[in-house]
C-alpha cells in the first residue's frame, strides 16, 4: 500500500507519526533540513524490508517491489478470490507481481488473446503480440497502443482514432494518440488531445497521465522542466488539472524513440 507524506510538520501532507517511524530507520530524516529521502519498503509492523533511491528508475522500483512480493508466499500465492476471476484478470495479476511464467501459462491455450497480447506487448515482443491478437481485428485500442510501444507512430495514430467514445478504453486510447502525435512532431495536436482527455474525464488515471505529458511537452527540447512556483496565486501556466506543475523525472512516453 503506497503511503506518501511530507517530512515537514507544517507541510500540507505532514505526518508526525509516519516521520517517527522513518526517522527510527534513518536518523538523518529526523531534522528540519533533510537529504532527499529514499523510498522505503516496510512490513505492516514498520520493519524495513528494503529501500532504494528516490531517483531510481521505474524498472528498479518494479524489480524491488517484485522482489518483496516474490519472497513472500502469502503475497505471491493466488488467493481464493483471485482464482474466481477471469483468465485475463488472473494472468494480468500474475504478470504484475513478476510471475510471467504463470501469467503466460494461464493464457497459453488461447491462441487469439487480448490478454496474451497485452503481456507480450509489455515484454516488448511486438511481432508475437500482433500474432496473439489474431482474429481481434477490431481491437483498435490494443493494436494502437501496441504500435506506440513499437514506435510505429503513424500506424498507431490511424488505429487509435478509430476507438469510439463509448469504448471502455477510450481515455487510454486518446492519451496514447497524444503520445503518437507528439512523437511525430505534432506537439500542438498532441496537447489538444491531452487537454481533451482532461476536459472529458476529469479526475481519471489517464487524465493524470495526460496532464503530466501536457506539462512536459511545454519544456524546450533538451531543457529542464517547466518552471513553476507553489506560492501565491495560480497562473495561466498551471496544468490542465490546475496543478502548479510537475517535478522530478519526465514522462517516459515522451522520450524520443526511433
Amino acid at each position: 500500500m503506497p503511503l506518501y507524506f511530507d517530512l515537514g510538520r507544517g507541510s500540507p501532507a505532514g505526518d508526525a507519526a509516519a516521520k517517527k517511524v522513518i526517522a527510527a530507520i534513518d536518523p538523518r530524516l529526523a531534522g528540519q533540513r533533510v537529504p532527499t529521502p529514499d523510498v522505503f519498503i516496510l512490513d505492516p509492523d514498520g520493519k524495513l524490508i528494503d529501500r532504494t533511491s528516490n531517483y531510481a528508475s521505474e524498472a528498479k522500483y518494479l524489480a524491488l517491489l517484485r522482489k518483496v512480493v516474490g519472497a513472500s508466499k502469502a503475497l505471491s500465492a493466488e488467493t481464493e478470490a483471485e482464482a474466481k476471476r477471469s483468465i485475463a484478470e488472473r494472468s494480468w495479476l500474475r504478470y504484475c507481481i513478476g510471475d510471467t511464467e504463470a501469467a503466460m501459462k494461464l493464457v497459453a491455450a488461447e491462441k487469439d488473446s487480448l490478454a496474451r497480447a497485452r503481456i507480450l506487448r509489455w515484454e516488448r515482443k511486438f511481432e508475437d503480440a500482433r500474432k496473439a491478437l489474431g482474429k481481434h481485428v477490431d481491437s483498435f485500442a490494443e493494436r494502437g497502443v501496441l504500435e506506440v510501444f513499437a514506435a510505429k507512430y503513424a500506424e498507431a495514430s490511424a488505429l487509435l482514432t478509430k476507438v469510439g467514445a463509448k469504448d471502455p478504453r477510450h481515455a487510454e486510447a486518446q492519451y496514447f494518440l497524444g503520445v503518437a502525435r507528439f512523437q511525430q512532431g505534432k506537439t500542438k495536436d498532441a496537447q489538444g488531445v491531452w487537454n481533451g482527455v482532461i476536459k472529458t474525464y476529469g479526475e481519471n488515471a489517464w487524465s493524470y497521465r495526460s496532464d503530466w505529458a501536457l506539462q512536459n511537452s511545454k519544456a524546450k527540447p533538451g531543457g529542464g522542466p517547466v518552471r513553476f512556483t507553489t506560492t501565491g496565486k495560480k497562473s495561466g501556466r498551471n496544468s490542465g488539472l490546475g496543478r502548479h506543475g510537475y517535478m522530478g523525472r519526465k514522462n517516459p512516453d515522451l522520450l524520443r524513440r526511433s
